[in-house]
């Protein structure tokens, strides 16, 4: 009996330990994402004007490859280290005998949550209002946080209102197929405007056409 009774406690103790590591976890988990949210009022304006400077560089980065008779569709955006970096080099967004574009740091605190994606490419669907149905291109932050996204538009468009959309970032923002374009039903606040940040009411992303055919 008297060996049971030890047995028991022994899986009492074992299980108030896991509970607490649990509970623990949970709590850290909580901390980590409010910190997120901590970001002081010139902390935001330092990241929103970060990703905004990011945006213009790609913008004169790809405007010179454009210049050097690369269609969009063309361009390949591998990063250094990757199998197909030094293929196709002259169209290698990243790659110096290409754009020559910097790898942007992706701090944590440009983020909604650690997992977040960051920047990404679609250069294979085309935006509604643009000239012709050919493809374009677009560059965006995904999952950026609520008050960076907010800063952004206020410092692009002098109003920090985040649009609700129902646009799907993962389909239209990054080249996953089947690669839909991207609608004005989807967006109608979008419309004509090339850079900005949006809602899906669940994440943030800031869009930019960096160009139209």
């Amino acid at each position: 009996m008297r060996s049971n009774c030890k047995g028991n406690v022994l899986v009492y103790i074992l299980l108030a330990v896991a509970l607490f590591a649990a509970l623990t976890y949970a709590v850290s988990g909580e901390n980590r994402g409010s910190q997120q949210n901590q970001l002081t009022e010139s902390q935001v304006d330092l990241l929103a004007t970060s990703l905004i400077a990011q945006a213009t560089t790609v913008k004169q980065t790809i405007s010179l490859m454009e210049q050097w008779g690369i269609e969009y569709n063309d361009l390949m955006f591998d990063l250094p280290g990757s199998a197909s970096y030094t293929s196709n080099v002259s169209r290698q967004v990243y790659h110096p005998s290409g754009g020559g574009l910097s790898i942007f740091n992706e701090k944590e605190s440009y983020k909604a949550m650690p997992s977040a994606r960051g920047w990404t490419w679609q250069n294979l669907n085309n935006v509604e209002w643009s000239a012709t149905t050919d493809t374009d291109l677009i560059y965006t932050f995904l999952d950026i946080s609520e008050n960076v996204c907010a800063k952004i538009n206020e410092r692009l468009h002098n109003d920090p209102a985040i649009p609700i959309s129902t646009v799907n970032y993962i389909d239209v923002f990054m080249t996953n197929s089947p690669n839909p374009d991207f609608l004005i039903t989807d967006c109608p606040e979008c419309q004509g405007i090339d850079s900005l940040c949006i809602s899906n009411s669940t994440n943030y992303a800031f869009y930019n056409i960096i160009g139209m055919r």
